[in-house]
């Protein structure tokens, strides 16, 4: 299977462009993660990729395209890591898969003989490789001592080392999904642009219209409000800091 991920929404018509050439190497088992990760934001990307890579079958090719340094200098990578592939820029994206085997995508290669753009290497470049990869062609790739960008999110996740938080993910209700495990659910406080939030309950029914903590389903904690957007309440975005504080 080959897993998708882009910044490219679906208005126009480049989600379209990667399965056509997924398609024309004779692929047609793939499976959309998201294309609304925020435009250019490597690290939100990540998060998506490292809470979701583990449900796929070994053996996937996940094809991520986060790529503001399209026709740069960017080094054009492919990552192989447990039973997973994974191929983009090194930008940052692949972080949390930084101790497996790292390869550089010749672009010589006659793989990519029939590349028309320099803006668009999510469809010239990575979606042949990762086509390849998928048929077990490994020609064009060259090993390379690691990874250039490594920027791993770091968990909260010990009541005995706290350290500042940040805000991975608004989904499409407003619910914040923070870097906090749920193993300090009910242990912390939260403070989010001067906004402490302290209340707790395990289910978004329980709460009410003012902020709240639920456990959520990633395995992090979730800031939330009963039937109103958190994010717009807080004021805050993806990235933003949070105080973790012991109750």
């Amino acid at each position: 299977m080959i897993g998708l991920l882009s910044d490219f929404g679906l208005k126009d018509t480049y989600v379209s462009e990667l399965k056509l050439v997924l398609l024309s190497h004779g692929i047609d088992d793939f499976l959309d993660i998201s294309h609304h990760v925020e435009p250019g934001n490597s690290r939100h990307g990540q998060f998506f990729l490292q809470s979701v890579y583990r449900c796929f079958p070994a053996g996937t090719v996940f094809l991520a395209v986060i790529d503001p340094g399209v026709g740069t200098k960017r080094a054009p990578v492919a990552v192989h890591s447990g039973p997973y592939w994974f191929v983009g820029p090194d930008n940052g994206l692949f972080s949390f898969a930084a101790s497996g085997d790292v390869f550089h995508i010749e672009t010589e290669a006659p793989l990519f003989a029939s590349r028309g753009s320099e803006t668009f290497h999510g469809r010239d470049i990575f979606a042949p490789a990762a086509a390849a990869i998928y048929n077990n062609r490994m020609d064009f790739l060259k090993k390379v001592p690691g990874l250039s960008v490594v920027e791993p999110i770091r968990f909260v996740e010990d009541i005995f080392n706290l350290f500042p938080g940040e805000i991975l993910h608004s989904d499409s209700f407003g619910n914040l999904v923070t870097s906090v495990r749920n193993s300090l659910f009910g242990r912390v406080n939260l403070e989010v642009n001067g906004e402490m939030i302290t209340e707790c309950h395990s289910t978004f029914a329980e709460g009410g219209n003012m902020l709240f903590m639920v456990p959520g389903s990633k395995g992090l904690i979730e800031i939330v409000a009963r039937n109103r957007r958190a994010s717009d309440m807080l004021r805050t975005e993806t990235g933003s800091e949070i105080q973790v504080r012991i109750k």
